[in-house]
């Protein structure tokens, strides 16, 4: 079994999955939604226009990406496993 320091470099920081689920969009028409929760074509807007700049530009990228391969799931799943480790 591969150790913490030989986990493969997934292209993001795995705590960014837990800030989809946090962060709020800060604007327009889904202002408040998660940012797990924007729908596909939201994000597919900003992709062929320009995302915004610093982390939510990023974080916004990351969830279009996890989105068009399907596995946006997995980290709604999450949301779920988190909120009953709450309870």
């Amino acid at each position: 079994m591969a150790q913490p320091s030989e986990l493969p470099d997934l292209g993001f920081d795995p705590e960014d999955l837990q800030l989809l689920l946090e962060w709020e969009m800060p604007f327009g028409r889904f202002a408040g939604r998660k940012l797990i929760d924007l729908p596909e074509e939201y994000l597919m807007w900003f992709e062929r226009r320009e995302f915004p700049q610093g982390d939510l530009g990023r974080l916004m990228k990351l969830c279009y990406g996890i989105k068009i391969h399907g596995a946006d799931t997995v980290v709604k799943e999450l949301r779920h496993r988190l909120r009953e480790l709450e309870d």
